[in-house]
Formats: C-alpha cells, structure tokens, sequence
C-alpha cells in the first residue's frame, strides 16, 4: 500500500510539473496595459439632457445582460489603470491616509483671487479663480440657508471615493471674504440671449447673495484645484470613447463601473451621469499621452444637494419608476414605499439621511446608468469587499474632513455611514 502510495504521489509532481507553474511573471496582470498614444483624443461635450435621455429611454450598451466583467485579471480583481486604484484591501491605509484622501499640495494662497470665469455647469454658486501663486481653482460655495451642506459632502465623499480606489480632484476646504475677490479684466459670462458680455461686479455678487454667509463675514466654500493636462470632457457609463486608442472595454464592462451600484449606494451618489465625470489627457512616462478617467463631481451625495436637503424620494426610486407609479395610482395613493415612512434626523448641515432602512439593493440613482445595470453578483461581492474594509476609524477621519461645526452632526453622519456599510455587507457579502 505504501509503495502504491508513492507511486500516486510521483505521478501527481510529474503530472503538475509538466504543466507549469499556476501563474507567471505576468500573471494576475496588476496594471491594464495601456500601449497607445492617445494624443488625438479632442475635446468633446455631453449634454446632459440628451444624456439622461438617452439613458432612460434608449438603455444603451450591450443588450445582452449577465456577462462578466471584461478587465478583471486571473484572480477576478481590477487592476490599477487609468479608471481605478487599488487602496483598500491590496496596500496598508491608515485613518490618516483616509482623512488626506488625493491632496497633494496646499490649497489656494491667502491673498486676493481673481475671478477669471462664472462657473459654467451644476447648481451650486460659484466661479473659477487664479490665486496669488498662479495656481486655478473651482470654487464651490454652500447654498444659503444650509451651511456647511454641499461643501461638507463634497468633502467626505471626495476622501472616501478616493479611498474605494477612484481618481479623485483634490478638494481644499477653504474661507474667503467678499474683498478677497477681484474681477479679471478677461472675465466674461454668457448673457440670457447667449451673447457673452464682460463680467461685471453685481454679477459676481449675485452669485454671492446665493450662497450661505457666516455670522463674521466669511463663506465657506470648496476650493478644486484644476486638473494637469488636456481637459477632453466627460466618459460616458456605456461603450467606448472611438478616439482613444486604449478605451477597448466597453464602459458597462468594467467592474470599477459596474461597482458604483455598491459604492454609489453607500455613499447616495445619486447624481451619476456623464456631466459628473471628466477626462484629461496627460504624458505617459515613455513620452506618449494617455487619457485619465476622473469622478470628478461627487457633491450630490450624502444627505445634501447642491442647493439644499435631498429630496425624500432620491436613493430609494429612479426619476422614472414605472412600477411604484401605477401602484399608487390604482390603490389611490395608499401603496407607500420606506422613504415615505422613514424617520430622518434632519440637520441643515447634513440633509436627509439615514441607516436604519437603508436597503442597498433596492437603492437607485436618479437616472441608472448602463453600467450599473450589467452588474452580476461578482461585481457587487467585489465593491462590497471594500466598503467592508472601510473601518470606523476611516469612516470618522473622512467625516472629520468635512469640518462640520456641531459635534452632533459630525457624530450622526459617521454614525449613518457606518450603519449603511454594514447592511451592505449583509446584503452582497453572503449572496455569492
């Protein structure tokens, strides 16, 4: 018996000898290999009526539903590209690391800021600005009545975002007063009848008058350091951009995409459509020029919008949700869904949001991307992994960074953000 034994055994080395090491060099793939030059790539815009439009009525991308994930290596992970980093679970991340999130350098330098631009999209009041030291932001200011709202959930989505493994602007928390402000000769705004015209002072004090002052003067507002390289637009959640020559997987098949059902839950990005996305094209180290895919805009989260308190209705149904419609047509209006019952803990700074309901499943953006719509079990095991991984150290740290004054409601948001990750771990976790 023992020498048959040993003969089974020498068998199976041979036999696992002659076919090869499980994995080589390159092998799982840790990086996408993007060998093209993507100089060519122009600058393209989406509009965003067309673009939600489209995606509600026409459904587009593939047709054809359940397909896995096309970039994902040998041992069904994403690797690091020009979409997605990975932070959690691949490298050790501290609380620290968390609460600094992208930011690399110093936010805009004291001293008068010269308004260049009006902001050009989104509902937020704002401009654009060149510092003392040259260096140009996107100012974002909170809306009047909710101080501290939309910069604060500007501020925590930003960090956690970059946690879960996007590229992410670099975000300054800043204060600036009225006449700190300065009009660029060049400044100009684009009048009703779409002529531009110079921009004047009462224009840049209308924007103002819209936003949230504090009691001594100030206004607080986020400061966007502008992105290095070519601005080229946004990327869409289906198909491929047919001038870049690296942009080879179908947008509804990356799994980093298809993972903002999870991420985009946890978080209420409720707001996801092309118009919040940016790409730039930046020189590759071997000289070539590649493009890097930007999250760029991830303000509509959390509790708050930008001009105040989500809407009872927004994470829980679609803009168009035909199936809860007819319902409370034919019952008259008794047929009630959980955001119609839920208690919220409201506060002018964090908005509408809440934990103790929250179903991730069932969660929804306003419009549904296509990508969201191919996600497979997989997929969702896969963001759910790090979500998980997110501790409550993390969690506080990013939350801390909003610099939100009442320690209540600093405490509450972590609080609901922790509660959220834990029901998405019940929910994807075990269901694979």
């Amino acid at each position: 018996v023992v020498g048959i034994a040993c003969l089974v055994a020498a068998l199976s080395a041979a036999l696992v000898a002659a076919a090869g090491p499980r994995f080589y060099a390159d092998d799982p793939l840790l990086v996408e290999p993007e060998t093209q030059d993507a100089a060519k790539v122009a600058p393209r815009d989406i509009d965003l009526i067309w673009d939600l439009g489209y995606q509600l009525i026409a459904k587009p991308g593939d047709p054809q539903l359940g397909q896995r994930a096309r970039n994902v290596n040998t041992i069904d992970e994403v690797p690091d590209s020009s979409w997605f980093t990975n932070r959690l679970l691949r490298q050790p991340l501290s609380a620290a690391d968390v609460a600094r999130g992208p930011l690399q350098g110093e936010g805009p330098a004291p001293g008068p800021w010269t308004v260049t631009h009006p902001k050009s999209s989104g509902f937020a009041p704002g401009f654009r600005i060149r510092d003392a030291r040259g260096g140009v932001f996107f100012v974002s200011l909170d809306p009047q009545g909710f101080d501290e709202s939309a910069t604060g959930a500007l501020a925590v989505a930003n960090k956690l975002f970059w946690a879960l493994g996007y590229w992410q602007v670099e975000n300054f928390l800043v204060r600036f007063r009225a006449e700190d402000l300065r009009l660029a000769p060049t400044a100009r705004i684009r009048a009703p009848s779409g002529r531009q015209r110079p921009m004047r002072q009462d224009d840049l004090d209308a924007v103002l008058a819209r936003a949230a002052r504090q009691p001594d003067g100030h206004y607080r507002a986020i400061a966007a350091r502008g992105l290095s390289g070519s601005i080229v637009g946004g990327f869409r959640f289906d198909g491929t951009r047919p001038d870049d020559p690296n942009d080879v997987v179908p947008h509804e098949h990356r799994r980093e995409l298809r993972a903002l059902k999870v991420f985009g839950a946890w978080l209420n990005l409720v707001d996801m459509k092309a118009g919040n996305t940016l790409d730039t094209v930046l020189p590759g180290a071997d000289g070539t020029r590649r493009v890097r895919h930007y999250l760029q805009d991830v303000g509509s989260t959390l509790g708050t919008g930008a001009n105040g308190p989500r809407e009872y209705d927004e994470g829980w149904e679609a803009i168009v949700d035909l199936p809860a419609t007819l319902k409370r047509l034919f019952t008259l209006g008794l047929y009630l869904r959980p955001w119609q019952t839920v208690r919220y803990d409201e506060s002018p700074s964090v908005g509408r949001f809440e934990g103790e309901v929250f179903d991730p499943v069932r969660w929804s953006p306003r419009v549904p991307p296509a990508a969201l719509r191919h996600a497979r079990a997989d997929d969702t095991f896969w963001a759910a992994r790090r979500v998980a991984a997110v501790t409550d150290a993390m969690i506080r740290a990013a939350v801390r960074s909003g610099g939100y004054s009442a320690p209540k409601a600093e405490a509450h948001l972590a609080e609901v953000l922790i509660l959220r990750r834990d029901a998405i771990a019940r929910a994807y976790l075990p269901a694979i």
